[in-house]
């Protein structure tokens, strides 16, 4: 019998890109949406935007720290991630956040993502 589980680093990686992806695509909500997900988390509404990049940087520097130290994903968890990689590559770039770390990323096996 052969152990199908995904390694566990792969498991994070997913959900720090996913995290990511989805910290910047808050970026596009509306002025309502952005003081009511403010106010859930105790921060300025004002301060919103540089609280999001924050996030979204440290989700990034967690996947990178995962591949520096594992080396490259399985073709499985690439092809499972592509989806939130594509997503992540245009939020980064349409919101000029976090672009050297999501070109980090993407050097990583994306390279169709880009």
């Amino acid at each position: 019998m052969t152990d199908d589980r995904k390694p566990l680093w792969e498991v994070s990686l997913g959900i720090y890109v996913q995290m990511a992806a989805s910290y910047l695509k808050s970026l596009s909500w509306s002025e309502h949406d952005r003081a009511h997900y403010a106010s859930n988390y105790g921060v300025d509404a004002s301060a919103l935007n540089g609280w999001i990049k924050d996030h979204v940087q440290h989700q990034l520097d967690h996947a990178l720290i995962d591949l520096e130290t594992n080396g490259a994903p399985t073709d499985q968890a690439r092809n499972e991630l592509a989806d939130a990689v594509r997503r992540l590559v245009d939020a980064s770039r349409d919101h000029g956040v976090a672009t050297d770390r999501v070109a980090k990323l993407v050097a990583w096996g994306w390279n169709n993502c880009d």
